[in-house]
């Protein structure tokens, strides 16, 4: 009797074991456990309204869901943690509350066979700032001396000295203008003219154009003591619109306008 089981067990072997392995594989795939709840699943947020952006993140930021599912692709869902994507098409307040539903989770492929179960919590916060856009000013730093016997000799050119800043209204609002990168003077011997970019700008903040031209005027030191020589490094550096430049222009031509037309009357005996 034990030769005819052991017979019978090790018969077509390799047909019974692969049998196994399907009905195995046939499990894991189908078997559906219980609901699991997953928390840190992000809430990203993209706003096609123009006129308005995101201030912060969705408060919360991260909401808790449970799933349901194959088990491989729960594993996946719990170690990606695949993001709930809330698209706002118009804005109409700078606070909204907003519900979430389970379209808005963005799984990826091989994730077909999951189900949302619930979603804690069920609505976020978004909070908006409309979209502005005004003229600042730039402004340029020298840092340094010039090679023994040469100096600046006169206020860094900027074209253009005014750019357009667009960006959230409340951070819009705070700036007043905006400040170069930093021209390095050392050893210069020659006027020199230079591509420069905005420095620290601040976050969602957009600038037009990126860049600026500056000339930077450095010649010999003359030796007429009743002569004002000009600035060397190590501070701010006037600085000047490029003449000629429409529109641009205005804040630099007045200052340098201004104290020349001053210096003019009292030349003439006028009062100031």
């Amino acid at each position: 009797m034990g030769r005819r089981l052991l017979d019978a067990l090790t018969n077509d072997l390799l047909l019974k074991l692969t049998a196994l392995g399907l009905a195995f594989l046939l499990w894991t795939t189908v078997k559906t456990p219980d609901s699991v709840a997953i928390d840190g699943i992000p809430v990203d947020t993209v706003v096609r309204d123009a006129g308005w952006t995101l201030v912060g993140e969705a408060e919360p930021a991260a909401v808790t869901i449970e799933f349901s599912g194959p088990l491989r692709q729960l594993v996946r869902v719990a170690t990606e943690r695949p993001p709930i994507i809330v698209t706002v098409d118009e804005v109409t307040d700078t606070v909204e509350t907003v519900q979430l539903r389970s379209t808005q989770l963005s799984l990826g492929a091989g994730m077909e066979d999951i189900r949302v179960e619930t979603i804690r919590p069920i609505m976020v916060r978004l909070r908006f700032d409309r979209i502005t856009s005004r003229r600042v000013p730039v402004a340029v730093r020298v840092v340094g001396d010039a090679a023994e016997g040469y100096e600046s000799t006169g206020p860094v050119l900027l074209d253009p000295a005014v750019v357009r800043v667009t960006g959230p209204r409340h951070v819009i609002e705070q700036i007043d203008s905006l400040r170069l990168g930093p021209i390095e003077l050392t050893q210069r011997t020659v006027t020199d003219t230079l591509t420069l970019g905005i420095d620290n700008l601040p976050a969602n903040v957009t600038v037009d154009p990126l860049e600026i031209r500056a000339v930077l005027p450095v010649g010999r030191v003359k030796t007429d003591p009743g002569r004002r020589t000009g600035a060397r490094g190590g501070g701010p550096v006037p600085a000047v619109a490029v003449a000629g430049q429409a529109g641009n222009g205005r804040a630099g031509g007045r200052t340098a306008g201004g104290a020349g037309g001053r210096a003019g009357r009292e030349r003439a005996g006028e009062r100031p």
